[in-house]
């Protein structure tokens, strides 16, 4: 947290741009800024940060926000990594002292901030999810769709992917059966996932959508983003992590402890779905 407090500004490619719009989101009626820009309000899944300075810019300074929006995100996806870890194993593992590490990856770099945002909440629902049993409870349920209704509203990647997580997480045990599962215990599960999602969904029906090829091109201009190791510093760090990866899980499977068909049938299943 202190690589966030120490610099004046922080070192993002997209900060200036954030930074630039709360400053004229609250101009003063005098500013020559309105001369050149309207600011002008509609639902979009990219908010995050507009709204909070939106909340709180009789308070904090454009600055002040963005530091603490970061702060913030930093601090609930290591609390999840403390809390997914203590509810799985029981204790903290070695593992979690390799999170800092991904907390300053290329969304940090390229400064997408409501991206950090909506996946702070993502991580901190799933742990609150793991650490309630994996049961979807009356109350765990409406906290994780008062949830996805924030990821969504923050960024839609975010919200996106949190759906992805949580599905595998509760259909795990479908997923990697051997056989088909029984129908009405998998129904019963999907039902209380469509429940969960409902709120973010409904609200991005309810936003206003990028022109379609628009939407291709971002899409396809980010896949190096999406599929690329978390750091993404260069071809040669990217490849040492895959390249571990890959001797990770060769030993993994010449001791028997997981197999080809484990691994990929989950995600051929979601991205079917999906």
């Amino acid at each position: 947290l202190m690589l966030v407090l120490w610099p004046d500004y922080l070192p993002m490619v997209d900060g200036a741009n954030h930074l630039a719009r709360l400053h004229i989101m609250t101009a003063p009626p005098t500013s020559p800024l309105h001369e050149m820009y309207t600011v002008t309000w509609t639902l979009i899944p990219d908010l995050g940060l507009d709204v909070t300075y939106s909340i709180l810019h009789n308070a904090i300074s454009p600055e002040v926000t963005i530091r603490f929006c970061v702060l913030l995100s930093f601090v609930l996806m290591l609390g999840a990594v403390w809390t997914i870890q203590r509810a799985i194993y029981g204790r903290l593992s070695y593992s979690a002292a390799a999170a800092p590490i991904f907390l300053f990856g290329s969304p940090w770099h390229m400064g997408y901030i409501n991206f950090l945002m909506g996946t702070s909440f993502a991580l901190a629902a799933l742990a609150v999810y793991v650490a309630a049993g994996r049961r979807l409870t009356p109350i765990v349920t409406v906290v994780l769709g008062v949830a996805g209704a924030v990821m969504l509203i923050c960024h839609m990647a975010a919200f996106a992917g949190f759906a992805l997580l949580l599905s595998g997480f509760h259909l795990s045990e479908e997923l990697s059966a051997f056989r088909l599962p029984r129908l009405m215990p998998c129904l019963r599960k999907c039902i209380l996932l469509g429940i969960v999602f409902a709120p973010g969904s409904a609200l991005y029906l309810l936003c206003e959508k990028p022109h379609l090829t628009v939407g291709i091109t971002y899409s396809i201009g980010k896949s190096r983003d999406a599929v690329a190791a978390t750091l993404a510093t260069g071809g040669v760090i990217d490849a040492c992590i895959m390249i571990g990866g890959l001797v990770l899980f060769t030993l993994a499977r010449r001791a028997g402890a997981v197999s080809v068909w484990d691994i990929g049938k989950p995600p051929l299943a979601l991205f079917a779905a999906t």
